[in-house]
């Protein structure tokens, strides 16, 4: 089953997702976060109250292409999670947008949790001329 994408409050941009440790790739056309007028996205993880993250798994990224009217793997957006032992919450390195048209989404792959299923996976979208969004 695919990740539901809940808008952040006050950010109409940024969107987050509780997704279990290996989700589903995106299937909706509304899933992520839309890249129109974003210079940049900051991904942070967040593992379910009292845990931590193992070191195990990836974040796989997605592209939807509006052109193409589907969801196209984004293997060079992969992140792996060897660095985040023992993290409970991390960001991760902000990714930069060049062509803002279409969506992005990460979705979790075998991550690797200390207890617990499900990992929060939040996406925090930026403008140069606007702050968050």
């Amino acid at each position: 089953m695919a990740s539901v994408w809940t808008v952040i409050s006050g950010a109409s941009l940024s969107a987050q997702s509780t997704q279990s440790t290996t989700q589903a790739a995106p299937a909706d056309a509304a899933d992520g976060v839309g890249l129109k007028d974003v210079d940049s996205i900051t991904p942070v993880l967040t593992a379910p109250n009292g845990q931590t993250f193992t070191g195990t798994g990836t974040l796989q990224g997605y592209y939807y292409s509006e052109r193409l009217a589907r969801w196209i793997r984004d293997y060079r957006a992969d992140d792996t999670m060897s660095d985040l032992i023992g993290a409970s919450e991390a960001k991760l390195p902000s990714l930069p947008v060049i062509s803002p048209a279409g969506r992005f989404a990460y979705i979790c792959n075998g991550i690797g949790l200390s207890g617990g299923s499900t990992v929060t996976v939040t996406l925090l979208c930026a403008s140069k001329t606007g702050g968050p969004l």
